[in-house]
C-alpha cells in the first residue's frame, strides 16, 4: 500500500471523539475516500459482494423470497432499483426487501465474532446496490461503501453486545450501519450522516426471538428490515429530517438500554485502522447450517472421511464447544414435522445429516422426516466445555467425538472453521460457490459476466452495468 493509504488509515484510527457517537461515525464516513482504501480492503469487498450475490441467487426460491419478492412488487415506488433476477424496477427501499430476504435464506452469509457476532453483508450489499442503482454510483463508489458498512458493524459488535439479552444483534448494530452505506452513496453531508443515524437507530432494536424453534420467515427478514431502515433514514435525512443526537449514550439510547459499556471513545478507537472487513469469515457453501455449529461440522467431517463413517456404524455423536455457541444451537430433539427454517439451527439434525450426507449444501436442509437421520438425530450429545471459552474469539474450537457400532472412540477437534480468516476461503472458492447456487437459475454467459464484473467492479463507471446483468434469461 502507497503512504497516502497507510496516512489515510492512520488518521482514520486517530480520530478525536465528538461529543456525541454518532457524529464520530458520520464524520468517519464523510471522510472514506476509494482512494485511502488498502487494496487488500478493495478486494475484500469484491469477495463479500460475489459471495452476497451467490446467496442471493441461491435463496431466490425459497418462500419467504417469493412472498418478498411480491410485497416488493406491490409496495411499488419510484422505478429506480432491480429485483435482481427479474429485472423490474422499485423503490430502492423495496429493492432491499426483494433482494434481501434471499440473501438470508439459506444461512450461508458472512459472519464475523467478537462481543457480539454480526453478519455486515446484510446491511451492506443490499443497501450499497438499491442506492447504488438510484444514484448511478460507480463500482469504486459501491466498493468504498461496501467496505464502510463492514466497519460499522464489525466495530460495533466488538464493543457493544446484546445478543445474551435478548436482542438480534446484527439487526439491532446493524441499522447504525445501513444509514452511512446509503448515506454515503446519496452524498449526504457529516450533518445529515449523523441525522440519519439517529432516525434509524430509534425503531429497529429487534428480539432475538425470531430464531427460536420453531423457526418463523422473520428469521430471513429480521436484518433485511435494518437494511431497510438505514436507507430510509438516509432518504429522510437528506429531506432535512433529524433524530436524537444521544441515539447511543443518552439514558433512553442504545447503549444504556443494552447495559453496554461501549462510549464515544471506544467507538473512535481504531476505527478503520486497520479496516476491518479483512477480519470477516465466510461460508463455505456445502455447511448451510447456522455459523455456530461449523468447527464442531468440520470435526466431524474430517472423521467421517478419514474412518469412514455412515449412519450405519454410528453408535453416538458428542459434541463439545463454547458457551456461546451452544447457546445459539438448538438442542431440541429433532421433529419429522422440523421445516428449513427449523432444521438450519437445529443441532441434532445438523450433525445427523453431516454423517449421512458428508455434505450440508442446501438441498440437504428439508430431510427431517428421513428414517436415518432421525435415527442419528438420537444420537447426538451437543454440551458447552468451558474449558475452550477463553480462547473464543481468537479461537473457534469445537470438538466431535463419535464412538462407532464396533467399539472405537474417534475424536477430531477444529479451532479455525473453514471460512474463517485463519482458515479462508480462496477467490477460486467464492467463484464456485457462485457457480453452484447460480446453477438452473443464470446462464453459463451471465455467470462469466457477472464473476467478471465483480472484480473489476473498480472500472465500472454505473453499478446498473452490473446488476443488468442478473436478468433471467432461462
Amino acid at each position: 500500500m502507497g503512504p497516502a493509504r497507510a496516512r489515510a488509515r492512520h488518521q482514520g484510527g486517530m480520530m478525536a471523539a465528538p461529543s456525541y457517537a454518532r457524529d464520530c461515525l458520520a464524520a468517519f464516513s464523510h471522510a472514506l475516500k476509494y482512494d485511502a482504501i488498502p487494496d487488500d480492503a478493495v478486494h475484500a469487498a469484491k469477495r463479500f459482494l460475489l459471495d452476497s450475490l451467490a446467496c442471493i441467487v441461491g435463496g431466490w426460491n425459497e418462500p419467504s423470497a417469493r412472498i418478498a419478492r411480491a410485497a416488493a412488487l406491490e409496495f411499488g415506488g419510484r422505478r429506480e432499483s432491480r429485483i435482481l433476477l427479474t429485472g423490474e424496477k422499485v423503490s430502492a427501499l423495496n429493492a432491499v426487501l426483494a433482494n434481501g430476504v434471499p440473501l438470508r435464506a439459506l444461512d450461508l452469509i458472512d459472519m464475523y465474532y467478537a462481543l457480539d457476532h454480526a453478519h455486515p453483508c446484510e446491511l451492506s450489499v443490499t443497501p450499497a446496490l438499491a442506492v447504488g442503482e438510484r444514484v448511478g454510483a460507480s463500482g469504486k463508489k459501491v466498493l468504498a461503501a461496501i467496505v464502510l458498512g463492514y466497519e460499522i458493524c464489525m466495530k460495533l459488535a466488538e464493543i457493544t453486545g446484546n445478543t445474551r439479552k435478548g436482542w438480534a444483534g446484527t439487526a439491532t448494530l446493524g441499522q447504525f450501519a445501513s444509514p452511512l452505506v446509503a448515506g454515503y452513496l446519496l452524498g449526504l453531508g457529516r450533518r445529515q450522516l449523523a441525522e440519519a443515524l439517529s432516525i434509524s437507530g430509534c425503531h429497529n432494536v429487534s428480539l432475538a426471538v425470531a430464531y427460536d424453534l420453531p423457526v418463523s420467515m422473520m428469521k430471513d427478514t429480521l436484518n433485511v428490515f435494518a437494511a431497510q431502515s438505514g436507507v430510509q433514514a438516509a432518504l429522510l435525512a437528506q429531506r432535512g429530517f433529524t433524530g436524537p443526537a444521544g441515539v447511543f449514550e443518552d439514558k433512553g439510547g442504545l447503549w444504556p438500554q443494552l447495559e453496554s459499556a461501549a462510549t464515544a471513545n471506544s467507538l473512535v478507537e481504531g476505527l478503520g485502522a486497520p479496516l476491518r472487513i479483512t477480519r470477516c469469515g465466510f461460508k463455505d457453501y456445502r455447511y448451510s447450517a447456522v455459523a455456530w455449529s461449523h468447527p464442531a461440522l468440520e470435526a466431524l467431517f474430517r472423521l467421517r472421511e478419514t474412518h469412514g463413517l455412515r449412519a450405519g456404524n454410528v453408535a453416538a455423536i458428542r459434541v463439545r464447544t463454547i458457551r456461546r455457541a451452544t447457546s445459539q444451537i438448538n438442542n431440541r430433539p429433532l421433529e419429522a414435522g422440523f421445516n428449513r427454517l427449523d432444521t438450519q439451527f437445529n443441532g441434532p439434525y445438523i450433525f445427523a445429516a453431516a454423517v449421512k450426507f458428508g455434505d450440508l449444501a442446501p438441498h440437504r436442509q428439508n430431510k427431517a422426516r428421513d428414517p436415518e437421520i432421525q435415527e442419528l438425530a438420537r444420537k447426538v450429545v451437543i454440551e458447552t466445555d468451558a474449558s475452550l471459552d477463553p480462547l473464543f474469539p481468537a479461537k473457534f474450537p469445537g470438538i466431535v467425538e463419535v464412538t462407532t457400532t464396533d467399539g472405537r472412540k474417534l475424536e477430531a477437534r477444529v479451532d479455525h472453521r473453514r471460512g474463517d480468516p485463519a482458515n479462508p476461503l480462496t477467490d477460486a472458492d467464492i467463484e464456485q460457490k457462485f457457480r453452484s447456487l447460480a446453477a438452473r437459475k443464470l446462464s453459463a454467459t451471465q455467470v462469466r459476466k457477472i464473476i467478471a464484473a465483480v472484480w473489476s467492479l473498480e472500472r465500472i463507471a454505473d453499478v446498473n452495468q452490473l446488476t443488468a446483468l442478473f436478468k433471467r434469461v432461462r
